[in-house]
């Protein structure tokens, strides 16, 4: 896993891992949206980040040094904002969104977690249907469109947190309603405000 946009990350030192890779192998390339993004912005430190170039990540990936056999992935928030280079096809072959959480899913991922301890499956269908009620799966317990959704990440943290109580992943199901606050708000500490 390489974050191209991590502190220190050059054309060379990126150039440098990749040759460091054994043939056959999975490379995860983080953040491909931010690597090229606020360069120019210092810190306070006067460190200006990464200085990965455009030019430098293509010729990592497929240049005349870039390695054979293997297969990279990119991830991204903002797929928008990727240049068009980048994801032609030939270099980028699938685009995939991971995007909400689905019943399916969250019912998968509550058996992989307490599937040994919920053998009747009571504790899955009564967590499912709270995150209907919540509106979770971007529909209310009315049938109309909510505009609520949570991620599998979510769900993960919430179960991690619960990792030995599935009453409590149950009970606290509402934490896995996005939080938005507005500029006039109270911000809770550790949460970072933002213009309304």
């Amino acid at each position: 896993m390489i974050n191209l946009s991590e502190m220190g990350m050059t054309d060379d030192k990126l150039a440098y891992l990749l040759t460091k890779l054994p043939k056959r192998s999975l490379l995860l390339l983080e953040d491909a949206d931010a690597a090229f993004v606020n360069r120019r912005q210092r810190d306070s430190d006067g460190y200006n980040g990464a200085t990965v170039t455009f030019s430098g990540l293509l010729n990592a990936l497929d240049g005349v040094a870039a390695g054979e056999e293997r297969i990279a992935f990119l991830t991204t928030n903002h797929v928008d904002r990727l240049d068009a280079a980048l994801i032609r096809p030939g270099r980028v072959d699938l685009m995939l969104r991971i995007g909400e959480a689905t019943h399916y899913q969250a019912a998968q991922m509550w058996d992989r977690f307490y599937g040994d301890v919920d053998k009747d499956h009571s504790g899955r269908e009564r967590f499912l249907s709270r995150l209907q009620e919540l509106g979770l799966f971007g529909v209310g317990p009315d049938g109309k469109p909510s505009n609520r959704h949570t991620s599998t990440a979510a769900i993960q943290g919430l179960f991690l947190f619960h990792k030995d109580n599935m009453e409590g992943a149950i009970n606290d199901a509402d934490g896995l309603i996005p939080r938005k606050f507005e500029a006039s708000d109270e911000v809770p500490e550790g949460a970072i405000k933002t213009p309304a």
